[in-house]
């Protein structure tokens, strides 16, 4: 029976007989753990006032999205004239997805290849594109919009766990959230998850209070859904399952045997429509996508550091890395594969790391562990810090992880001794199932972002944890929570990991050279060189604006440093045999396109000049 329930039945404030229950729970309390210790005794009461009536719910969700809006707003007027506004480079992710969507808009629904991403935002782009036209701008406006929203969802899962104004500080927390704000601005999948997210976790809180079989329904298709815009929800899912199994939260008796079983068929049955058209494309068995092995890879190689990391020869953007993972499987086995054996192959080649190398993976997922609650940003598609000079919001003391996350941290320590109510619990499954997702694969600010919106609950909790405990001018616990929090702030804000803004530069090059700003791309190019000089992209790049220059001297020499970085990039050696054939050098063209079609003989270009120059 709920301490609700029970307040009902005895004629008593649900508030009493919470503090009654908790009493009785801190006396079991180990003496040993200092930090509940600090906090047991008469504690600030972080579940009251539980909510407000109807029409001021609806009038704080207003007010909470309505702000995070006007803010998206402000952002999307400044960066709409940003040369990284519109996708540019066939090799990063929003130009992908864009392309994806425009050939759904077109009519094509179903590819004639496995899904290689995750299908739903290309769809959800796809609709917008058929519906309004295909407009960057009409797109990230629908991302701004249904991430403001968002938002406001916070504020009610916030009011739902703890009480209104938790509710309400993680509702403005996420309105002036920066990565969110950054990562919204961009055509990725990462607002959308956030808000199916969102449902779906008020749906399990309604699901819990008032068990039926349709909200199971109603949970499992949503996350099911969210499953094809960001996998990491299926840890989740699994988690919820076993809680319900082994728990009885869901309800009492062989009901949740009933409950878990239609919650899991209901995620199956959202999730089918990919692994349909997988299985229709390829004859294998996909569930949703078949880039899985190549990005756990990413985060498990001798050179991973906690990031995404490859080596040179599977290139530096999603398309090369696509090609070259296939033809480097297909070189080691000898034999053509299928994407999902592709997948296979580097899944294996991750796994045999792991076992041939135990201490340094071990080491490596502590470091992934570190970086997750790191204040630093890994970037993504861009740096933030290099994306303020369009965007002078960003530069605004706006919400960061400096301080969510310590104050999650100290929030989650708070929380602790409340561990048996079932919507905390729920909101710690979801958030370790980002944390153990980050753990299997890799860190960086697009995939942490996921977790944010429930970090941002547990940071609410403290800080209205601090407010009432410097109201009640509790000496003690003003004393304890500002230590704790500094050790965490202290901890949190030690630079780990930093990363250069060559590929940044790198790709304002490419956009100058696009407009045909020369000189300037060239300036950008050697920028990113000095930054990483062990970067093959604008070595690269430089060679091949000085070949369409018809400067071949300097392209040869630049594409020359390009094979120093990676040996092994064909389209390298097939550049180098076009210029050695202007010079006159046909022999050396010859050799390097020879090269070039060992390493990628899917060259139809090169191989017809190297039939003519035979």
């Amino acid at each position: 029976m709920s301490e609700s329930e029970i307040a009902r039945k005895l004629g008593l404030r649900e508030r009493k007989v919470r503090k009654f229950v908790e009493g009785l729970d801190r006396s079991k309390l180990p003496a040993a753990d200092l930090v509940k210790a600090a906090v047991s005794g008469d504690d600030v009461d972080l579940f009251s006032p539980k909510s407000v009536k109807r029409p001021w719910n609806l009038l704080i969700f207003l007010g909470i999205t309505l702000l995070a809006f006007a803010i998206r707003l402000i952002y999307l007027n400044q960066i709409k004239d940003s040369p990284f506004f519109v996708p540019f480079y066939r090799g990063l992710d929003d130009y992908l997805y864009d392309a994806w969507g425009q050939n759904i808009a077109q009519g094509n629904l179903i590819g004639p290849d496995v899904f290689y991403g995750l299908p739903l935002y290309p769809y959800f782009l796809g609709f917008i594109y058929w519906f309004l036209g295909h407009s960057i701008f009409i797109a990230k406006f629908a991302q701004f919009l249904i991430g403001s929203v968002s938002c406001g969802l916070m504020f009610l899962i916030g009011q739902k766990v703890f009480n209104r104004y938790v509710g309400i500080i993680a509702g403005v927390i996420m309105a002036l959230f920066s990565s969110a704000i950054f990562f919204e601005g961009f055509l990725t999948s990462a607002f959308l998850a956030i808000f199916l997210n969102a449902v779906l976790m008020l749906t399990l809180f309604s699901a819990v209070e008032k068990p039926s079989a349709f909200k199971w329904i109603a949970a499992g298709l949503l996350a099911g859904l969210s499953a094809l815009a960001n996998a990491s929800i299926l840890i989740f899912a699994v988690l919820v399952i076993a809680w319900m199994v082994f728990t009885a939260r869901a309800t009492s008796g062989s009901r949740r045997y009933l409950y878990a079983a239609v919650f899991f068929a209901a995620i199956l049955l959202a999730v089918s429509p990919a692994t349909i058209h997988n299985y229709l494309a390829a004859k294998e068995f996909v569930p949703i996508t078949a880039h899985g092995g190549i990005t756990f890879y990413a985060g498990n190689n001798p050179l991973s550091d906690g990031t995404y990391k490859l080596p040179p020869e599977l290139g530096t953007n999603v398309e090369d890395t696509r090609k070259n993972a296939r033809l480097i499987a297909e070189r080691v086995l000898k034999r053509p594969l299928t994407a999902k054996q592709v997948s296979d192959f580097w899944f294996g080649q991750a796994r045999s790391f792991m076992r041939s190398e135990p201490a340094r993976y071990a080491g490596l997922l502590l470091s992934k562990a570190v970086m997750f609650w790191n204040a630093y940003e890994i970037p993504d598609i861009l740096p933030m810090s290099f994306y303020r000079r369009y965007a002078p919001l960003l530069g605004m003391p706006l919400f960061g992880f400096t301080l969510l996350s310590p104050l999650a941290l100290l929030g989650v320590i708070l929380c602790l001794k409340h561990v048996k109510r079932a919507e905390i619990q729920l909101i710690f499954m979801f958030s370790g199932s980002v944390f153990i997702s980050t753990l299997i694969y890799f860190v960086n600010s697009r995939y942490r972002l996921i977790a944010v919106p429930y970090l941002a609950v547990f940071a609410g909790a403290a800080v209205w944890y601090t407010a009432e405990a410097v109201r009640a001018l509790s000496t003690r616990r003003i004393l304890t929570v500002f230590a704790v929090f500094a050790a965490l702030f202290v901890a949190t804000n030690i630079q780990v990991v930093k990363h250069s803004q060559a590929q940044a530069h790198n790709n304002l090059g490419i956009i100058l050279k696009q407009k045909g700003l020369f000189d300037e791309a060239a300036a950008e190019y050697r920028t990113a060189i000095e930054l990483q000089p062990g970067y093959a992209s604008p070595y690269f790049n430089l060679g091949l604006l000085y070949q369409e220059q018809g400067d071949d001297a300097q392209a040869i020499e630049y594409f020359q440093k390009v094979l120093k970085v990676n040996p092994n990039m064909a389209r390298a050696y097939a550049m180098l045999g076009y210029s050695y054939l202007k010079t006159g050098d046909v022999n050396k063209a010859r050799e390097h396109w020879e090269r070039s079609l060992e390493l990628d003989p899917d060259q139809p270009d090169v191989r017809q000049a190297l039939s003519r120059a035979r």
